[in-house]
């Protein structure tokens, strides 16, 4: 059994796969999806035992879903501290999805929460970093730098969503662990999806995703206590946008020949991801 990291990509179905793995008894579910101790420039021993802490149980693996970790124009340094934490044995899973369609997700999940502006051509000018995001071999090479490409893992996940059973059983296998009791995943419920969910905006938003909340807000506050402020704080997302067909000329233009190689690269079928054939 091996220690892992569910690097992203954020918007490309973590969430579901966080369900999915925290299904299988020797991964079992975090407290915590996204702690995001990796991306604080914080001692060795001191982020092992943040990670520990965030352990089910001592008989489970270390794990973390934090899809910033494959956003490297923000947080650089982060696999070599994960190397550092947890060694060189460490597996990595990267989900990638239609880069397109991702970064179109990825602004409503940002926009709705206030965390950029709500029209898509001034979010993606005041931060390169949402297409950035959909760059995943330029991404995913700071992960090979430093780990063995048997240590990491791509799944896409158009295909994870055709056959959830079988990615999870093939990622346990990738992990070392037993995959009994994978049947109890749910086939048909895709996590955060984004359209509609109920999000903290602001200040308050910004505070309730802070890896300081994520570690000790959420054990101190009793659940009964936090499930009460959610239904006073969230408001309702709005339904995600259409991207104007100009735009999303512009960015297949900007990511097609990154996504291409990187596709030949991993051994990816272009047709996974239609928008990239203008379609």
């Amino acid at each position: 059994m091996t220690d892992f990291l569910v690097i992203g990509a954020m918007k490309a179905g973590t969430t579901s796969l966080y369900e999915d793995l925290g299904r299988v008894p020797a991964i079992g579910r975090s407290p915590t999806k996204e702690p995001g101790f990796l991306l604080h420039d914080r001692s060795t021993v001191r982020l092992r035992e943040q990670y520990t802490r965030n352990q089910p149980d001592e008989s489970t693996l270390l794990r973390d879903f934090s899809t910033m970790y494959s956003i490297e124009e923000l947080h650089p340094g982060v696999p070599t501290r994960g190397r550092d934490v947890f060694g060189s044995d460490l597996r990595i899973i990267y989900l990638v999805r239609d880069p397109i369609d991702r970064a179109l997700s990825h602004h409503h999940h940002w926009a709705v929460r206030g965390l950029c502006a709500s029209s898509l051509k001034d979010a993606l000018r005041e931060h390169p970093e949402i297409v950035g995001a959909s760059e995943y071999g330029r991404q995913l090479a700071a992960w090979q730098a430093v780990f063995s490409s048997d240590n990491i893992r791509v799944v896409v996940f158009e295909e994870y969503v055709r056959n959830r059973l079988g990615v999870v059983a093939d990622l346990c296998a990738f992990l070392g662990v037993d995959h009994h009791g994978v049947s109890t995943t749910e086939p048909d419920q895709i996590y955060n999806q984004g359209g509609g969910n109920r999000v903290a905006a602001g200040r308050l938003g910004a505070t309730l995703r802070h890896p300081l909340y994520a570690e000790f807000g959420r054990r101190l506050i009793p659940g009964a206590v936090r499930r009460g402020m959610k239904r006073v704080i969230l408001r309702d997302g709005s339904a995600r946008p259409e991207m104007p067909q100009r735009l999303r000329d512009d960015l297949r233009s900007t990511l097609l020949d990154s996504t291409t190689a990187f596709a030949d690269e991993q051994g990816i079928t272009s047709s996974c991801w239609p928008t990239l054939q203008g379609s």
